[in-house]
């Protein structure tokens, strides 16, 4: 029993860590700069969209107030729109030789998102355990109050930092479609390879 409880544990851990993995690597692409298309943008913004639901779905299995969770769709709506229009300023593109579109810019959003991730991954893993995204309650069973408080505190901030990071994608996806339908331009650089222009925070 012990054993199936440890090779549980450590095959939780080895996913959280993975995860953290992909979003540290993320982290660096988006300081240096990635190309830009529809599919890759609205694929990451998927992918961090579900990540999120994922790890906030143990959420609704505790007894956090029901006013909370309608909260989360308004949060999550306010944040993006602060983001859509702060990445206008803040998001940098340029062109390489080949006419491909690059950005980069808007970190902090970035890691607003990642440290709501990291901080919602250890409340659960710490509280609840390994199998946290998914905890089957137990007849009897209580979570402290300490426990509720600080689930609720990170889910809020989690919420918040995916609305801010799907705002940012939008604005990007919004600029790229500008530019391929010809509405705005940008500049060629065919000297520049991907991360040497100057970025704003």
């Amino acid at each position: 029993m012990s054993s199936a409880a440890g090779s549980s544990s450590d095959t939780g851990l080895t996913v959280i860590v993975i995860i953290l993995l992909i979003m540290i690597f993320r982290l660096r692409r988006m300081i240096h700069g990635t190309k830009v298309s529809v599919a890759r943008t609205m694929g990451y913004s998927a992918w961090y969209i579900i990540l999120a639901v994922l790890v906030l779905s143990g959420s609704f299995f505790l007894p956090i107030p029901i006013e909370l969770f309608v909260a989360y769709p308004i949060i999550f709506a306010i944040t993006f729109l602060i983001a859509f229009e702060i990445a206008r300023r803040r998001i940098v593109y340029w062109k390489s030789s080949d006419g491909a579109i690059y950005q980069k810019g808007g970190v902090p959003i970035y890691l607003f998102y990642l440290i709501g991730l990291i901080a919602r991954i250890a409340i659960g893993y710490i509280y609840i355990g390994p199998n946290f995204f998914f905890p089957i309650p137990t007849p009897g069973e209580t979570i402290s109050g300490a426990a509720l408080s600080a689930t609720i505190v990170t889910d809020l901030i989690l919420i918040a930092g995916v609305g801010l990071l799907f705002g940012r994608n939008m604005r990007i996806l919004k600029k790229y479609l500008a530019v391929k339908s010809g509405k705005e331009t940008i500049e060629v650089s065919p000297s520049e390879k991907e991360g040497n222009s100057s970025m704003p925070a």
